[in-house]
């Protein structure tokens, strides 16, 4: 399963999470395998829908606290793969 989080909604997540450093211009993309375990992240460019580099900087226990509510269906939009 994938969940694709916009950076609109990264960025909602932020105001929540101050310190999680996010960037405005930037979502994700999480890959689940089929026991929930998270096997991929993938970041994309939110004006080209382009894959690009994981941002540095970024706090990556809001990251995980974002992965956790992406797969449990509470942000962004989950994709069966």
């Amino acid at each position: 399963m994938r969940a694709i989080v916009t950076s609109a909604e990264m960025l909602g997540f932020a105001r929540r999470w101050p310190c999680a450093n996010f960037p405005e211009d930037l979502g994700v993309c999480f890959e689940f395998d089929s026991n929930g375990n998270l096997v991929d992240i993938e970041w994309f460019n939110a004006w080209s829908g382009k894959r690009t580099h994981e941002p540095i900087g970024i706090d990556e226990r809001a990251l995980l606290a974002v992965s956790e509510d992406a797969q449990n269906g509470l942000l962004g939009t989950r994709v069966q793969s």
